[in-house]
């Protein structure tokens, strides 16, 4: 098995909560969008190998609404 070098991988969250406990995020995650081999792993009869990539640039929104409190 092969372990990649070293990297940076830029990944940011933020978050705003309201006095009611309602929450508003976005997470930013690869915001480089680097395409990088995170692992790769040879086959022990020679025929190939499987490599592992890092995720693409991925922007998310969450919303956290408390209930019953």
């Amino acid at each position: 098995m092969n372990i990649a070098e070293g990297r940076t991988n830029v990944d940011l969250r933020a978050a705003l909560e309201l006095e009611n406990g309602v929450e508003f995020a976005l997470l930013g995650e690869n915001l480089t969008d680097t395409n990088d081999i995170r692992m790769s792993v040879g086959n022990p009869l020679g025929m190939g190998t499987y490599a592992v990539y890092n995720r693409p640039r991925t922007i998310t929104a969450s919303l956290r609404i408390p209930f019953g409190e």
